[in-house]
């Protein structure tokens, strides 16, 4: 079966661009290509239902923080990929806390746009995923500092530690501490496997 697609952008040289492309790829039925949710909302792909959202991130028709809450709210189960020109860590997490499966940037290639579509629908859905427990009840059993508290849930949100040391205005060094002290207290080898404790803990939520 076919993964059932929709796509957001301001700017109609975008979308019919993408459309034109992901029109070509057997694994995708492109639904529909929109300005913004309201748009969305007139159309008829609304009782059809769709699999995965493509959502601009500076969008001032629907921005991506808020057009990605609306879509979620509209369909639990569908998956959000943020597409941006901004590289910017603060836009990053904002789209991933409000719950874009994956972020990428609008210089991204078409193959990487239709593997990361493939892999993201191999995911649970965002919206379906349980409730997190509190972060400050994980951090006291863990006995992280506040910092590495921070640090940690931007690790789960898949920012690295440049994005990281720009976002929390430390060094690079100083994350790097942090990151080797969460490997340390969590009991894990790996930056990945830390993912997975916080997929698995719903710690990135």
């Amino acid at each position: 079966m076919r993964i059932r697609l929709i796509c957001f952008d301001d700017h109609p040289i975008v979308r019919e661009g993408l459309v034109a492309y992901l029109c070509q790829q057997p694994e995708l039925l492109v639904l529909g290509a929109y300005e913004g949710f309201q748009d969305f909302l007139n159309s008829d792909v609304t009782h059809q239902g769709f699999d995965v959202a493509l959502v601009d991130v500076l969008n001032p028709s629907s921005p991506g923080p808020q057009l990605v809450k609306q879509l979620i709210a509209f369909n639990p189960t569908c998956r959000v990929i943020a597409l941006s020109s901004s590289d910017d860590p603060i836009h990053k997490s904002e789209m991933l806390r409000r719950g874009a499966s994956e972020y990428l940037l609008k210089s991204t290639t078409g193959r990487t746009l239709l593997k990361t579509i493939i892999e993201t629908m191999a995911a649970p859905p965002v919206g379906l995923r349980e409730q997190a427990p509190d972060l400050k009840s994980i951090g006291e059993k863990l006995q992280l500092s506040a910092k590495e508290l921070e640090v940690f849930s931007l690790i789960s949100e898949g920012l690295s530690n440049a994005e990281i040391s720009k976002l929390l205005f430390i060094s690079e060094s100083t994350v790097k501490t942090h990151v080797s002290n969460l490997l340390a207290k969590v009991g894990v080898e790996s930056r990945s496997q830390l993912v997975v404790f916080a997929w698995k803990t719903g710690f990135e939520r």
